[in-house]
């Protein structure tokens, strides 16, 4: 379902015709503002397949840095050369990584990149559409963007030659603003979308049982989504590693 299809099944299913414009054209006139709200409560509660990502971004000679837009959690990083050799890059915390690299990541030698570190994007006070990397002495390093949209890392040493990073984790669902778009929940769960879209409403209107029966029936519908999740994980695996 488009956005279109979606608005126009959410303002079936709650009654409320005054979130459009009319009932011939079904143009947004504020129930947008209650899916888009359902779907970033969908995304950050259930970790269900299509949750799970991957990011590639092209890093030049002597990067050492990405920023994964959409990105909530980053699980795995691998680097590929342009000989078709990849590896995977070892986490630390971000403590570990600086006391492995005290100084500026963009003084340290080039070579074969092993570490990599989360790196949390947001700093005080924030600036308008700059996202800092990272700061130390009279040195800033910061690159164009809207930092609420953004996830990073850091990586050890600089690359030494020119590679393509590939970033596994949880990332958000693409955001649904104009009457084409589309995502997963719209196209796969456009209910469960709808019906997140209805909860939101619910604590508009200050009503405790109704998010909560909004809530019981889409842990419901999700719950097979959610065993899939497991399934997938758990394949292959006979016993715990330790």
């Amino acid at each position: 379902m488009t956005l279109l299809a979606v608005r126009e099944q959410f303002v079936k299913y709650s009654g409320r015709y005054d979130l459009v414009v009319d009932p011939d054209t079904w143009a947004d006139n504020g129930a947008d503002w209650y899916i888009t709200a359902g779907q970033k409560w969908l995304d950050s509660t259930y970790m269900i397949a299509r949750s799970q990502a991957t990011y590639f971004q092209d890093i030049g000679v002597g990067g050492w840095y990405a920023i994964i837009p959409s990105c909530r959690v980053v699980y795995k990083v691998w680097l590929s050369n342009i000989t078709n050799v990849r590896w995977e890059v070892d986490r630390k915390s971000l403590r570990g990584l600086r006391q492995l690299y005290p100084g500026s990541l963009a003084d340290v030698d080039p070579g074969v990149t092993r570490f990599y570190a989360p790196l949390h994007l947001r700093d005080v006070p924030e600036v308008l559409d700059t996202i800092t990397v990272d700061s130390l002495g009279q040195t800033a390093y910061t690159v164009a963007g809207e930092i609420y949209s953004y996830n990073g890392i850091l990586f050890a040493p600089p690359t030494s030659e020119a590679l393509r990073i590939e970033i596994e984790g949880e990332f958000k669902q693409p955001p649904l603003i104009d009457d084409a778009d589309v995502n997963w929940w719209s196209e796969e769960q456009p209910a469960i979308l709808v019906m997140a879209a209805c909860r939101q409403l619910e604590i508009a209107y200050r009503n405790t049982a109704g998010v909560t029966d909004w809530e019981s029936s889409i842990k419901s519908e999700l719950f097979g989504h959610e065993l899939d999740l497991a399934d997938s994980e758990s394949t292959g695996i006979s016993q715990m590693e330790g």
